[in-house]
């Protein structure tokens, strides 16, 4: 699950850089700090919400980040099979 969502870090702050749209830079950029802070809180438990909000994202992202969507199915996927 870790795995997943270090690798949807490195697709959201990517995506951050190729964004011209400064609200599009505002979303992934709250999603990027939700997922760091439940990364920090890992051992916590502290996840839900978490499986709701990317799959929002995924929708809302997919299509301008192709990428980007890939990554948040991965971790969505992750999350999903670790009961989460």
């Amino acid at each position: 699950m870790e795995r997943h969502l270090r690798h949807l870090l490195d697709e959201l702050s990517a995506a951050i850089g190729r964004s011209k749209r400064h609200e599009e830079r505002e979303e992934l950029t709250r999603l990027q700090g939700e997922v760091e802070s439940r990364l920090e809180a890992a051992g916590e438990k502290e996840h839900s919400g978490l499986v709701d909000a990317l799959e929002k994202a995924e929708i809302r992202f997919e299509t301008d980040h192709p990428t980007l969507g890939r990554a948040l199915r991965d971790a969505i996927e992750g999350l999903s099979a670790a009961g989460i």
